[in-house]
């Protein structure tokens, strides 16, 4: 597998981060501090220059994913069948389609849109946010998932997803899925 897809910028559900930092806490407090490193270097600008600006997932290892068996929706939805064109569009900046396979990137979305709906329907924050925000919060504030599941919004100065914003298609789906799933609870 190629590496090149993780020097863009990622967006996670809110939830999905604690998964990753229960497993960091077990690790070095070294990676906390790159953690926030890496988001010091990205925070403050907008999507597209995150994307532009070839700043490495902080989890990124020796060009292996550090945390791959709890790697986010997003990446897990990354399966590309051309290394040489993530590349060209990730470290060159082309302007090509990703040669994902969709199945899993429209999988991976499903599985968003469904957790972001269960999210919602029991009042917790539902927007995806940056990567590297999420985790710099998750991992250097004390009591971070539980203040996150009393309502507390701790990603308040987490930069919010473009692409779940509402009336995009993804918060259709999402909403698609609260309006089907309330009734029944």
């Amino acid at each position: 597998s190629c590496y090149y897809c993780c020097h863009t910028f990622v967006t996670v559900v809110p939830a999905e981060v604690f998964r990753v930092a229960g497993v960091l806490q077990k690790r070095s407090d070294d990676i906390v501090n790159h953690i926030k490193e890496t988001h010091a270097k990205t925070s403050g600008i907008s999507q597209q220059d995150k994307w532009r600006s070839l700043v490495p997932c902080p989890l990124l290892d020796a060009d292996s994913c550090s945390i791959h068996e709890v790697r986010p929706l997003t990446c897990r939805g990354c399966v590309s069948t051309d290394a040489e064109s993530c590349k060209r569009i990730y470290m060159e900046g082309k302007e090509e389609v990703p040669p994902f396979v969709i199945e899993y990137n429209s999988v991976t979305t499903a599985i968003a849109a469904s957790l972001s709906a269960a999210l919602r329907l029991v009042g917790l924050q539902d927007r995806s946010i940056d990567w590297n925000g999420a985790l710099a919060v998750a991992t250097s504030t004390k009591n971070s998932e539980e203040r996150w599941l009393a309502g507390e919004d701790i990603f308040s100065d987490v930069t919010r997803a473009i692409g779940t914003n509402p009336g995009t298609p993804f918060d259709k789906m999402v909403n698609g899925l609260v309006q089907n799933v309330a009734p029944t609870i």
